[in-house]
């Protein structure tokens, strides 16, 4: 079944039983709202038929993210080895000194998540950003899908169907352990440290990943990366020594405020310390990234399958700064192009052309080429149908652009975050909706 005749089964589904859905949406969102409150965050906003892929799109979702890792990998130990390719990244010193530090084992890229723009008509796709340092929407994504599977119209939907749902805590959990096991000072029963600028993180996110923590035999606790002290080789939190951490904070807002956690710092210098989510993944979260792989120092590395899967699947992108493209098409072709930070996450300070007027555009190529931003290929997201209602209580019927992330625990394919959108930036930030993601497996 393809997922337009499942969204369609769905929605008729829900219209048939709406005064039932439109009760069972209310006490959702209520109980979102009191997680929400509960945690100090705003609740997620939803639309009310989940994701539905089928079998055949989830298994070529499994090859995209094998593709796309061993890419990865191979650009990440190019860096590490070779001084003249480094300097295609551009990173500061202090930067570069982080990822160059030593880590004590294997595993290049321990979790991340890539962000894909993914046609399900035609199997199409090209790549939005990778994810890797602070990888997030686990909760989000369960909260939703597990709040859609109450609902009567979802019993109905697949009362005749295997519908399976990914599950993104206990796996990641699994796969954390299993890099933990390579470094030589390994326990059997380490404490761990889920790391982040607190204030920035997601706690709901952080406690879950607690609980699957201690499931798996190991205490964990929630730590601001400011409260961290460095001592003779060790981390500590509160007194207490610290076996390994799982860094949630991202390269950027580490780089930004190093002031705040030196002793963090100094303690991934040292390469003392167990830290999976080593910075050394900032060399494939960077969205510069998407230029160089289009360079021949990259194509040098890859095979002739790999540099095609680059050609037909990574946007055009390139420095605004460089003048590497014709400035006057750009600016009088506003609709075919967006602007966007080398280094940052929730959508901040990026520019569709779409969306602007031509002045705007124009303001925005000029802030860009001072800033350093990139200029990357506007790619138009593939629209489902799904629906919500409004504040009067009223089904809305529309269509949703949409984007979709492959988590990736130690290089495996290990579930979807899925978010929809009627801007062209797809994001919370941006008016965005989450989704829950599930697949028919028949």
């Amino acid at each position: 079944m393809k997922t337009s005749e499942m969204n369609q089964k769905y929605l008729q589904i829900i219209k048939d039983y709406d005064e039932r859905t439109y009760g069972e949406v209310c006490a959702f969102k209520q109980k979102l709202k009191e997680d929400a409150d509960r945690f100090d965050t705003m609740p997620v906003e939803f639309l009310l038929i989940p994701k539905l892929f089928n079998r055949e799109i989830v298994e070529d979702f499994s090859r995209i993210a094998a593709m796309t890792y061993e890419i990865l990998l191979k650009v990440t130990e190019q860096y590490l080895k070779d001084e003249a390719y480094r300097q295609l990244f551009r990173f500061d010193p202090l930067l570069e000194r982080l990822i160059l530090s030593e880590c004590r084992y294997e595993a290049l890229l321990p979790i991340a998540r890539i962000d894909l723009f993914y046609n399900e008509d035609t199997g199409e796709f090209k790549f939005c950003e990778f994810n890797t340092d602070g990888s997030s929407g686990m909760a989000e994504e369960t909260d939703i899908a597990d709040g859609l599977s109450e609902t009567y119209a979802f019993h109905k939907f697949s009362k005749d169907l295997d519908v399976v749902r990914f599950e993104l805590f206990d796996s990641l959990v699994d796969g954390f352990l299993d890099v933990y096991a390579q470094y030589p000072d390994h326990k059997d029963h380490p404490l761990i440290a889920i790391v982040d600028f607190l204030e920035s993180g997601i706690s709901n996110e952080f406690e879950t990943f607690r609980r699957s923590f201690e499931k798996k035999g190991c205490e964990a606790v929630i730590a601001d990366i400011r409260q961290l002290v460095y001592n003779d080789g060790a981390l500590y939190y509160q007194n207490r020594k610290i076996d390994a951490v799982y860094r949630r904070a991202v390269t950027g807002e580490i780089m930004a405020k190093q002031e705040t956690c030196p002793d963090f710092i100094e303690s991934i210098l040292e390469g003392k310390v167990c830290i999976i989510g080593h910075i050394r993944s900032q060399i494939a979260h960077v969205k510069l990234l998407f230029a160089i792989l289009r360079r021949p120092e990259t194509q040098e590395i890859l095979t002739a399958e790999e540099n095609d899967f680059v050609a037909k699947h990574f946007p055009f992108t390139t420095v605004l700064s460089s003048g590497n493209y014709d400035y006057n098409e750009v600016l009088m072709n506003k609709d075919k192009w967006i602007i966007k930070p080398s280094d940052m996450y929730a959508s901040k300070y990026v520019y569709a052309g779409v969306e602007l007027s031509q002045d705007e555009w124009a303001k925005a190529l000029e802030l860009g080429i001072k800033s350093d931003f990139l200029l990357q290929e506007f790619v138009q997201p593939y629209e489902t149908l799904n629906c919500y209602f409004d504040q009067e209580g009223e089904l809305v019927v529309d269509l949703f652009g949409n984007i979709t992330g492959l988590y990736l625990y130690h290089g495996a394919f290990s579930g979807i975050f899925s978010r929809a959108g009627r801007q062209a930036i797809i994001s919370a930030q941006h008016d965005g909706f989450s989704l829950g993601s599930m697949y028919v497996n028949q």
